[in-house]
């Protein structure tokens, strides 16, 4: 009979776990390796100690010490606004004249979307969450609840913006062709009516 080997991924609480004969679990470890080896995080998370400050075990609060992170990441950040000048000019539509053209309706949309007008209209080339929050306080949108995830999202699910190391974003081509893009044209089936 062959021995049963089983290994478990605690990916932040994502959790995979696989049971079977040695070859199978390895093979589908190293697959999944091999999938999440080419993924990096522009936030870095620090090691975590393998011994409390007693020095023991610490598996055994891990749970508790993860839902006190939980607790703490999730408190909200306060992002003051950068000052930028967004009025209307001579050479230069508003941002909110060009805001309201566009009609973005995600958090990922505005971002692009105020990214592409800083770096075309303002020659700013990579924006910052206080960018961010002046942009949605000058259109009167609600301000992202963690704009540096609005902006890892938007790298990692469209590539619409691309993150430095301090987290700083820039827009990307998809982007610039996402925001020209736009607005949307409505469904048309949903326009026509039936006879």
């Amino acid at each position: 009979m062959s021995a049963t080997t089983k290994a478990k991924i605690n990916l932040k609480d994502g959790i995979i776990e696989l049971e079977g004969s040695e070859n199978f679990v390895t093979k589908q470890l190293d697959n999944f390796a091999q999938k999440i080896g080419n993924l990096t995080s522009p936030f870095p998370q620090p090691p975590k100690p393998d011994t409390d400050e007693t020095g023991n075990d610490a598996s055994q609060g891990a749970a508790v010490d993860e839902k006190r992170r939980r607790k703490k990441n999730a408190t909200p950040r306060i992002v003051p606004p950068l000052p930028l000048d967004l009025k209307k000019t001579n050479e230069r539509p508003s941002l909110k004249e060009f805001y309201d053209q566009k009609k973005p309706k995600t958090d990922m949309e505005r971002a692009t979307v105020f990214a592409y007008y800083l770096k075309r209209y303002l020659n700013i080339k990579k924006i910052e969450p206080g960018h961010v929050v002046s942009c949605c306080k000058d259109v009167s949108a609600k301000v992202p609840s963690d704009i540096g995830m609005t902006f890892y999202n938007a790298q990692n699910l469209y590539a619409w913006l691309q993150l430095d190391e301090t987290g700083k974003a820039e827009i990307s081509i998809q982007g610039e062709n996402m925001v020209e893009s736009l607005p949307r044209k409505k469904d048309v089936s949903k326009d026509k009516t039936t006879a």
